[in-house]
């Protein structure tokens, strides 16, 4: 199974988003999303949230403990 971080690029790349563009509608730098994003910063899980349910979708705790990010059921 994918990362959270791989799984978060994955859809940025997918969806035509840019870190700057993510950055600037939440509000954040786009150096702070840049270093999570390539693992150097370990976000809260705040920050995680806040950004999947921007784009749609939502993270999910499985039972091994691994991060899942599907899309937000409408």
């Amino acid at each position: 199974m994918k990362n959270i971080l791989d799984q978060f690029l994955e859809i940025l790349k997918k969806e035509h988003i840019s870190q700057y563009k993510i950055a600037k509608e939440l509000n954040i730098s786009q150096s702070y999303v840049n270093e999570i994003l390539n693992g150097k910063k370990k976000p809260s899980i705040n920050y995680l949230i806040k950004i999947s349910e921007h784009l749609g979708y939502e993270i999910v705790l499985t039972k091994k403990n691994a991060w899942l990010i599907s899309p937000l059921a409408i």
